[in-house]
């Protein structure tokens, strides 16, 4: 079977596209990673091959690409009228808090019951 490469080389293609992606505007208009923790990981991952930190680094990437394709808004504290969703791992239930406007919390939809 294919695996991917797991080391690329310094100022290689994906060092370039990440290079672009990771950018302190693009880490602060997601919202929830600290851009101060992440400034320097894209240099350290490609300068040391460190496969932990590439692979970090290809998530964050992920994240950006995500967050622009789809339009996602910035993430920030809960506030009025936000949605939260827990989903059941075991039997696939979804608890949704917030939707239906009464203030209850536990609404399960399950497709047999809200």
């Amino acid at each position: 079977p294919y695996s991917a490469p797991t080391l690329y080389p310094l100022h290689g293609p994906m060092h370039t596209l990440l290079s672009r992606l990771i950018t302190r505007s693009s880490i602060e208009q997601l919202g929830f990673v600290d851009w101060e923790k992440v400034k320097d990981l894209v240099e350290t991952a490609f300068q040391s091959q460190d496969q932990v930190k590439l692979r970090s680094a290809f998530g964050i990437a992920q994240w950006v690409v995500l967050g622009r394709r789809f339009g996602v808004p910035k993430a920030g504290p809960m506030g009025e009228g936000d949605v939260e969703v827990e989903v059941d791992r075991v039997d696939g239930d979804v608890e949704v808090d917030g939707v239906d406007g009464d203030g209850a919390d536990g609404d399960v939809v399950d497709g047999d019951r809200e």
